[in-house]
């Protein structure tokens, strides 16, 4: 387990939270990694399938490149938000290291704050794509898939970014007055 998610589970643990929240915990702790991982899944069937089609036929789906760009937008969304969670996502490790607890603790608040507010902002902006395209009724090219889905990977990725951050600010501040290092986890898997 990574070094986050052990630290989330052990706050917890010593919390002494119900069986009831088991599920609440598998889901903390793996959603984003198996989200990532049904998308690169489909992303690489996809392309493989269109790869495979085009040199068996000489022909490829209509819709493959596009369906391959929208998987790749769901898996960055969710791969920002997995590292937000991590703390590994643009953070100067380097130069926080060297500071005092104090300083290393408001810069991870501050950073989660920023995300917050970047968040919102894209949330708020995106949602009128989302109505243009209810509106329109309009679909992936080549399926009959609402586009909708594609656009949604926008405010589902921010918003796990939001919740990602809101749970960091916690942990930075229990770490901090338990004198846990304030540290990010560089265990990208388990």
């Amino acid at each position: 387990m990574s070094v986050t998610a052990t630290r989330i589970t052990q706050v917890r643990d010593r919390d002494e939270v119900p069986r009831f929240f088991s599920v609440y915990r598998w889901i903390d702790v793996n959603l984003e990694r198996y989200l990532l991982i049904g998308f690169y899944g489909a992303l690489a069937l996809v392309i493989v399938g269109d790869i495979l089609l085009r040199t068996l036929t000489g022909n490829q789906t209509h819709w493959g490149s596009t369906v391959s760009i929208y998987c790749f937008v769901w898996l960055s969304w969710v791969g920002c938000a997995y590292h937000v969670r991590l703390r590994t996502h643009l953070r100067f490790g380097a130069i926080r290291n060297a500071m005092p607890r104090i300083v290393q603790a408001g810069l991870y608040v501050m950073d989660d704050i920023l995300w917050m507010i970047l968040s919102t902002f894209i949330i708020y902006t995106a949602w009128s794509l989302i109505e243009q395209q209810l509106m329109l009724e309009s679909v992936i090219q080549g399926t009959s898939i609402p586009s909708v889905f594609a656009t949604f990977a926008i405010p589902v990725g921010w918003g796990l970014i939001v919740l990602r951050s809101i749970q960091d600010i916690v942990l930075v501040l229990i770490d901090y007055r338990r004198g846990n290092k304030l540290e990010p986890s560089h265990a990208m898997v388990d």
